[in-house]
């Protein structure tokens, strides 16, 4: 009905697969030459891209990306970001820059992104400044920069630019221009314009500011200059900056106060180096007389061409009484650069003196030079001084004997008690497994079966099932079965099954080892330590100093209303030529 081969192996089959598999390969390697291959084709010169090359690459790449995170902070830590106290820091990770939308995605050579938690940006500030740290963290590559920062300590708006050239930097702000060079030039602009220039080579900080005066009083139209002092004279910075209150009462320009309207105004005066403040109260009075009668004023002015201005003021009071307003007249006043007199004329700077009766001071100055002074030696001793600017010190070198006392350890011989552990045997009785025997349970057991007839009827004839057999099937004719039906019916018999076994124990005898705690003495050896005097010499170093007082060279300032004081002159004072 159906074919049976027998499977059996092809040499040939074999053969012939392996063939095509090395040609497929041979093709393969044609096709797509292998490193090694392209190398030697070349007749052994270095490969275009190497791996040198390659690393050259993604060097270029790392740096570039780093570039990137240097700029974006410069961008962001504007003034009001940077740290404000010495040693503090500000950090911006590249997941905020991320946030901020301050750079692009920063990815690695195989194109995947840094890490936005490692990479940041974090700066600091020094008593000379701010450094920008950088740190990029991409794969296996992770390493920092650290650049220097400009000087922000003067801005105080949200830009500073700043462009360095040949050592040269400008700081540009709301009102405040500083160029800085070998020597520091700083120009200050809000109401009040300073100009100062200092040299420094070691910075001096300022302890505090004066004003010549605290309080003025002028009246409408007139004007003083407020001169002001920064301490100390040596100071490394004396750069301030003027305020005034109340731009409508009076006007600040290079230091000179201009009265404009009656009321109050503060003028304050604060040290860019330490914020040292002083104040000056200005009170500004009305010089003009005021009628109580209806007084009606026209203002006409005509301007007749270019150059010619008329302006033409009537003041009239409808009244029994006619007053005119007088012009202000300034007497013993020097206003807007003139000089007025008693009488109210504007003359020269001798003719204003001589009429107002003004004191003319003449300024002298004795330098006295540096001087150094020294103490008396002290006494020798051991105890090493070091030199110092204000401290001279000497030293000497001797032998001397010294006995110390060593310790050292020596070993005695003692007697003492001590425990001991004794092994020792002793008989002990037990029961010990010699067997087992079976353990038998009683249980019904089929042992066969016997068959069981009996007869019947049915109009069909019966089927064998369920372990019942028909035989001597008739039928009548009439459409009735006889049968004897036999059903084979299990015998069962009682019969003891082993169901386990228990052990059989027997009592012994037998020496069991015991562990006995027995005392004793013994003699041991014990290391002492004893204190034996040695003798030995040491150099020993003495020091003594004596205190190096110098007085630096000091300048003093005295007035004299005489230009040629003999007692001044005397003591060593010299004329400078300044007056007040």
């Amino acid at each position: 009905m159906y074919d049976e081969r027998k499977e059996t192996f092809s040499f040939r089959s074999f053969f012939l697969t392996l063939l095509l598999l090395v040609l497929f390969i041979l093709l393969m390697l044609f096709l797509f030459p292998t490193r090694w291959e392209f190398k030697k084709s070349c007749n052994g010169t270095k490969s275009v891209v190497d791996d040198k090359t390659i690393q050259v690459i993604y060097d270029e790449i790392y740096t570039n990306n780093i570039n990137r995170m240097k700029e974006a902070a410069r961008g962001y830590y504007t003034a009001d970001k940077l740290p404000k106290n010495v040693n503090g820091t500000s950090k911006l990770t590249l997941g905020e820059m991320y946030d901020k939308h301050l750079i692009l995605k920063v990815k690695d050579k195989n194109g995947k992104e840094c890490d936005k938690n490692k990479s940041y940006a974090e700066v600091t500030k020094y008593s000379d400044g701010y450094k920008l740290k950088v740190n990029l963290s991409c794969g296996t590559q992770d390493n920092y920069i650290v650049v220097n920062l400009s000087d922000y300590s003067t801005c105080a708006s949200n830009t500073c630019n700043t462009q360095t050239n040949n050592k040269t930097t400008n700081t540009s702000k709301d009102n405040t221009t500083t160029n800085t060079t070998t020597k520091t030039n700083t120009t200050t602009k809000t109401n009040t314009t300073t100009t100062t220039n200092t040299t420094t080579n070691t910075k001096v900080a300022v302890t505090g500011i004066t004003a010549s005066k605290t309080a003025i009083t002028l009246k409408v139209g007139e004007s003083e200059k407020i001169n002001v002092t920064v301490l100390p004279s040596n100071a490394s910075n004396t750069n301030t900056v003027w305020s005034n209150s109340n731009n409508a009462v009076v006007t600040l320009n290079n230091r000179v106060v201009v009265a404009k309207a009656a009321g109050t105004s503060t003028i304050t005066v604060k040290t860019a180096d330490g914020g040292k403040t002083v104040t000056i109260k200005v009170t500004v009075i009305s010089d003009k007389k005021q009628e109580t009668n209806t007084n009606t004023n026209t203002n006409t002015n005509t301007n007749t061409g270019t150059k010619t201005n008329t302006n033409t003021n009537t003041n009239t009071n409808t009244g029994t009484t006619t007053n005119t307003t007088p012009t202000t007249t300034y007497k013993c006043k020097y206003v807007d650069g003139k000089y007025y007199d008693s009488t109210g004329k504007v003359v020269t700077k001798d003719a204003y003196n001589k009429s107002c009766n003004v004191v003319i001071n003449y300024e002298y100055k004795l330098t006295v030079p540096a001087k150094t002074t020294y103490s008396s030696w002290s006494s020798w001793q051991t105890t090493a001084v070091s030199k110092t600017s204000t401290r001279e010190v000497e030293t000497k070198t001797e032998t001397v004997k010294v006995t110390t006392i060593e310790k050292r350890t020596v070993i005695e011989k003692v007697t003492e008690p001590y425990t001991y552990t004794e092994t020792v045997k002793e008989p002990q009785t037990k029961d010990v497994i010699v067997g087992y025997e079976n353990v038998y349970e009683q249980r019904e057991v089929q042992v066969g079966t016997v068959d069981v007839v009996r007869t019947g009827k049915s109009s069909v004839p019966p089927h064998d099932c369920c372990n019942k057999t028909y035989r001597n099937i008739q039928h009548d004719g009439k459409g009735t079965y006889t049968w004897e039906e036999v059903t084979k019916e299990p015998v069962y018999k009682i019969v003891n099954v082993v169901v386990g076994t228990k052990p059989i124990y027997k009592t012994v005898t037998e020496m069991v080892e015991k562990q006995v705690t027995k005392t004793g003495t013994r003699t041991v050896d014990k290391p002492k330590t004893v204190e034996v005097p040695v003798e030995t010499t040491k150099k020993v170093t003495y020091y003594r100093y004596r205190t190096v007082t110098t007085t630096p060279a000091q300048t003093y300032t005295k007035w004299s209303t005489n230009k040629n004081d003999t007692t001044l002159l005397n003591q060593g004072y010299k004329l400078t030529g300044v007056t007040k």
